[in-house]
């Protein structure tokens, strides 16, 4: 049976029928090489160009500070938008290939027929034998003649189906094609750009500052190297449609009619009479070669850029990745070390704490605290909402679902999807094709799929929406973890009773509810002593180290507190953390206002993460609208007829508390 590198499991496994694309790779010479599944999932042209040339970029680079400041839109906007060659040429020959089509060559051919007699006029020879053998084509016989009533006839016909013009039939289709695609293209791009004007006009509304200061910085940068094209790329269109529609009514024409477009015509034209001496055929097949020349490296370079994308994905989907650890407020500790290469890390720091970003061998990057890896970013090849059926796209997600229950961390998928892919999905399917927060049902799964996001150059969103994923497991999975903070004290209980802590089920074991004050702390720690002395169970010397045990450990617990109490936007520490019932907490910034914390869901019991930012102005009824009004800066989706703020969908469960009629649903 043929095995392969499992991404998803990390590990050798057998491979599935159809594999999705970047789900397998093969070690070969110490390199990852990806194995290529289903055809039907491969993402769009413009993408599988764009991602490649950002990659390029990327490789070039010599530090991590290069990844966080360069530009990860597309980075060759103009040369895309600009018409080339063949598109120039199909501009100024379409009236010469017109008049070949509407006003072909002709050839005199000869075509027999079966007519009445009285209109036949010229018999072959053999229309004779025929009637000899055909009484039914007899009229009668009298005094020993035949007389016939149906014969065969010769007749001279125009015959266009010859080589000359089956060029000019078949260079209809090439070009329609041709314009089509790149029709499509530009279109694509467009829509990228006017996504920077639609971001450009959000500035304006009211939100976060914080989010507002990012996505300013992001479009400034974004829009320094995609403004100018925008006007070209409308007038480009505006040709390339003029002349497909010049294209298109050629289709009626007597020579796309009557000449073959199916026989082979080899793209190196031959040079008969027609084509060297006839101006209008001349010219039909300059543009022809034209073509046959644009063809013949587009389909070189879509090889190469075939052969690299896997590979490219992974480079962009990992610099991303660092980049939205950037805007969760983790920046490089060393921005000018070198970029990291597969076995190697990136580490950065925040008032929160620390992460390392490493890059695994199969392309994927981890992200860890300390020694604990939070979550894994995997990057697959695989388009989720490209052109197929529902059940096919339906099947995809249920099988990276299932993909990654076999992995042993949490996992965020990137695949290169578009929205104007996803526009025309199903809500329930186009809701699980671009989703983040958790998949599974119980918060208590090690291993869980934290999201699927779309990730491609032409959206400009992908940094924040990448951030969103990873907010659920640097922030949100934690704060529902590790709260309340165990600390061990062996065998021994406090004798003092206080708002901060509790003592656990467990023998020898405290539960930390919100970091002490320095009085609170040497209090706790006075008692154990005194405790110690009235019981008289240790020796001085072992009095003393256990306090000096206990003193340091109640430090590290208080010090893990930062993740809690330091501000999730502005990485402000003059913050009010408030424990509440249920080990649930409350926590709010003095400087810019924002919220956050965990709750607890009434139908299933599980507590979740919210997040809330002063001014937020949120549109939770879909996740690309999600992206446009929060971008990073939430974690459990609010209910959108309460008061902004003040309820919210469990993201375990789907429930809210103001189901049924507030609009919720549970998909």
């Amino acid at each position: 049976m043929e095995t392969g590198y499992d991404r998803f499991a990390g590990r050798v496994r057998p491979l599935v029928a159809e594999p999705l694309l970047g789900q397998y790779a093969r070690a070969l010479d110490g390199v990852g090489h990806q194995v290529v599944g289903e055809q039907h999932g491969k993402p769009d042209i413009l993408v599988l160009a764009s991602v490649t040339d950002v990659a390029r970029t990327l490789r070039t680079s010599a530090t991590v500070g290069d990844w966080i400041t360069g530009n990860m839109f597309v980075p060759d906007t103009t040369d895309r938008a600009m018409l080339n060659e063949l598109e120039l040429a199909a501009i100024n020959e379409v009236g010469a290939l017109t008049e070949v089509c509407r006003r072909p060559h002709d050839r005199l051919d000869s075509t027999t027929e079966l007519v009445r007699a009285s209109l036949a006029r010229r018999v072959p020879p053999g229309g004779l034998t025929r009637l000899a053998s055909h009484t039914e084509d007899w009229a009668g016989v009298e005094h020993g003649q035949i007389h016939p009533l149906r014969l065969v006839s010769l007749r001279y016909v125009e015959h266009l189906d010859f080589y000359e013009n089956r060029v000019a039939a078949q260079l209809v289709d090439r070009l329609r094609e041709h314009l089509s695609r790149r029709i499509r293209e530009l279109t694509t791009l467009a829509d990228g750009l006017a996504d920077l004007d639609e971001y450009e006009q959000s500035l304006r509304r009211t939100q976060s500052w914080r989010k507002l200061e990012r996505l300013s910085k992001l479009v400034a940068h974004a829009v320094s190297d995609a403004a100018a094209p925008s006007a070209l790329i409308q007038d480009s269109l505006r040709e390339l449609r003029r002349v497909r529609t010049k294209i298109l009514a050629l289709r009626d024409s007597i020579a796309y009619r009557h000449a073959s477009r199916r026989a082979h015509v080899p793209m190196r034209l031959v040079r008969t009479n027609l084509f060297s001496n006839d101006g209008r055929y001349r010219r039909v097949g300059s543009l022809w070669d034209r073509w046959a020349v644009h063809e013949t490296k587009a389909k070189e370079l879509q090889r190469e850029v075939d052969e690299s994308f896997l590979e490219s994905y992974d480079a962009y989907v990992a610099a991303l990745t660092v980049r939205a650890c950037g805007v969760l407020g983790f920046t490089p500790i060393d921005p000018d070390a070198p970029v990291p290469t597969a076995g190697s890390a990136v580490q950065l720091h925040s008032p929160s704490g620390e992460l390392t970003c490493s890059l695994d061998q199969d392309g994927g990057m981890r992200v860890l605290s300390g020694d604990q890896v939070l979550v894994r970013v995997l990057a697959i090849g695989h388009d989720l909402s490209a052109a197929a059926p529902d059940s096919v796209v339906r099947d995809w997600i249920d099988r990276v679902d299932e993909a990654c229950s076999a992995s042993p961390t949490p996992l965020v998928v990137a695949y290169p999807g578009l929205r104007s892919s996803r526009a025309g999905l199903p809500g329930p399917i186009r809701r699980r094709v671009h989703s983040t927060g958790p998949h599974s049902r119980t918060r208590a799964r090690s291993q869980e799929l934290i999201a699927i996001v779309p990730i491609t150059p032409l959206e400009i969103e992908g940094e924040e929406r990448l951030a969103r994923a990873l907010r659920w497991t640097v922030l949100g999975l934690s704060m529902v973890r590790q709260y309340p903070l165990t600390l061990s004290t062996g065998a021994r209980r406090p004798q003092l009773t206080a708002d901060w802590f509790r003592t656990s089920g467990k023998g020898g074991e405290l539960e930390l509810l919100r970091r002490p004050s320095a009085m609170e702390r040497a209090l706790l720690l006075q008692s154990f002593d005194d405790h110690g002395r009235r019981s008289g169970g240790l020796r001085a010397s072992r009095q003393e180290e256990f306090l000096r045990e206990l003193a340091g450990s109640l430090d590290a617990c208080a010090a893990q507190f930062d993740l809690f109490q330091t501000c999730p936007l502005c990485a402000g520490s003059a913050t009010a953390l408030q424990p509440r019932d249920r080990d649930t907490f409350h926590c709010r910034c003095e400087s810019c206002e924002t919220f956050w914390g965990t709750r607890v869901c009434g139908p299933c019991g599980e507590r979740y993460p919210i997040l809330w930012p002063k001014n937020a102005v949120v549109d939770a009824g879909d996740e690309d609208r999600l992206d446009m009004t929060a971008g990073a800066d939430i974690l459990a989706l609010p209910c959108p007829t309460a008061v902004p703020g003040t309820r919210f969908r469990c993201p375990w469960c789907k429930h809210c508390a103001g189901m049924p009629g507030c609009g919720c649903t549970l998909d």
